[in-house]
């Protein structure tokens, strides 16, 4: 009784993605965290593809975690994934706050295409740039619906949770690296994240803890899947399951994955199938350096990391490496969190790249504490 008063853990955080579930709890104790909860589901072989008949299951899926799992109230926070986002990113000339957030409103309702709640509206600036011999300000926007953000509370409310916050996917992801970005050489430390799950990447550069730009790009396990399976002519599950025995403890390296698949051969024949497609999404990554470095100018990317469940793939990896000239590495978004309570379902030694959202969630209510006392200007930076 005496530990729950002193520490009472932060809100469960709730990942919804298109491979499944994941919930997570943290408590901190001073400056160390550690895991107190911690469940994972993935939508079955076959699972309908009915709006309404998945929306049912993952009530299902949610209630059955929370009933086994030692998660600690009904508290939750969500996150809305990039698909339920409009992003924009604009130029506007200097102006005092004031006049910045009337100028963001009116460049929201004319680029989305809807009508644009304040609430429903973030923007950050990104930093100065030049634009023919004047200097502007480059904005990002970030905006949702009404319809959108009630429909996940009503999901939430199905699922027998109280949401205490709506998060943002791109402020989760950037959360697990800004809390280590808390020195004052870490402000020109340049960040690139690439968060590649089922349906797309997701590019989040940033310099210190000020987010530069932010990308989807239209190329993910999905599109992998379907190379594999026409180049080798597979079934798409078989496709899906040759990449995840791939993938499993790709982490260690290509010569552990083509032991998982069956030997070299048939991994260099993945290798071969999905090379064209992560060529393509190279070049896009890549794009997104170059915008950065020319339009802010500064220091450039010591690595380029990857997050998600795809990032375990060392095909990608590899692809990705020699596209943008940077070593690639699997992040690592629980860094520092004792999970010596909890089973993530996954190999305790790896990254556990595929945590990324969850991890970000979870950090939210322990990590910004801290954050709000050192960091009262929250332009610079991409809160949640």
């Amino acid at each position: 009784m005496l530990r729950t008063l002193l520490h009472r853990p932060g809100p469960i955080a709730l990942d919804i993605g298109q491979d499944g579930i994941r919930m997570l709890q943290l408590e901190a104790v001073g400056k160390a965290m550690s895991a107190v909860a911690a469940a994972r589901w993935e939508w079955p072989t076959g699972a309908s593809t009915d709006p309404a008949v998945r929306r049912q299951m993952m009530i299902d899926a949610v209630r059955e975690m929370l009933s086994a799992g030692h998660f600690h109230g009904r508290r939750v926070a969500s996150c809305l994934p990039f698909a339920d986002l409009a992003l924009r990113q604009v130029r506007l000339p200097p102006m005092s706050d004031e006049e910045l957030a009337k100028a963001v409103q009116w460049e929201a309702n004319e680029r989305f295409g809807f009508p644009v709640s304040p609430e429903l509206l973030h923007h950050v600036v990104a930093g100065e740039v030049h634009q023919g011999g004047e200097g502007r300000c480059e904005v990002l926007l970030m905006a949702t619906t009404e319809d959108v953000v009630e429909a996940r509370v009503a999901l939430l409310d199905a699922m027998g949770l109280r949401p205490t916050c709506i998060d943002a996917e791109p402020a989760c992801l950037f959360r697990t690296q800004e809390r280590f970005l808390r020195r004052d050489g870490d402000a020109g430390v340049v960040t690139v994240l690439a968060e590649v799950g089922q349906s797309g990447t997701r590019v989040l550069i940033s310099r210190g803890r000020q987010v530069k730009l932010l990308k989807w790009i239209d190329i993910g396990g999905a599109r992998l899947n379907q190379a594999v399976a026409d180049h080798l002519h597979l079934s798409l599950e078989d496709a899906r399951q040759l990449r995840v025995r791939l993938m499993r403890q790709g982490w260690e390296g290509p010569e552990v994955a083509a032991t998982a698949v069956g030997g070299r051969d048939v991994y260099e024949a993945v290798h071969d199938a999905v090379r064209p497609v992560l060529e393509e999404l190279g070049k896009e990554v890549n794009l997104c350096l170059r915008y950065c470095a020319v339009t802010f100018r500064g220091g450039r990317a010591d690595s380029l990391m990857l997050l998600g469940g795809q990032a375990y793939d060392p095909c990608l990896r590899e692809q990705l490496a020699e596209a943008t000239n940077l070593p690639c590495t699997c992040g690592r978004p629980l860094q520092g969190v004792d999970l010596s309570r909890v089973d993530l379902g996954t190999d305790a030694r790896g990254p556990m790249s595929e945590w990324a959202v969850a991890a970000g969630l979870a950090l939210r209510d322990l990590f910004d504490k801290n954050s709000r006392r050192e960091v009262r200007h929250e332009l610079n930076r991409l809160p949640a």
